[in-house]
């Protein structure tokens, strides 16, 4: 008889590992970049399979766009431009969020997927 807590142990779709899925996610998606479109679709996926949850997914594929508008509004901050770090930082992060659409969009296919197979 198969126990269920040591299947979860072993697969990583659903144990869940956020941060191996989010370094498989942008490892893939920059190695595909060359593909315009299904090069980021399929680092989310296989990212968020791996993550394991459609949230966790989601935010993960999102965060390194935060991080980036983050740095850039203090970095421009720092020399004495806080009005425009603050409008630049935004900007940055919402260009960055519509280039990593097609990641998101896998990341939350991956993550559902991931989801309704724990379930089954």
């Amino acid at each position: 008889m198969r126990d269920d807590t040591d299947l979860a142990r072993r697969s990583p779709a659903r144990a869940g590992e956020p941060v191996k899925g989010g370094l498989v996610m942008f490892g893939l998606a920059l190695l595909l970049s060359w593909i315009p479109l299904l090069g980021p679709f399929v680092g989310g996926f296989v990212g968020g399979r791996i993550v394991g949850d459609t949230g966790r997914a989601v935010g993960i594929s999102i965060l390194p766009s935060l991080v980036f508008g983050i740095v850039v509004a203090a970095i421009l901050s720092v020399f004495d431009l806080p009005v425009v770090g603050a409008v630049a930082g935004l900007a940055v992060v919402v260009w960055v969020l519509i280039e990593a659409l097609p990641l998101i969009v896998g990341a939350a296919v991956g993550g559902a997927t991931a989801s309704s197979d724990q379930r089954a």
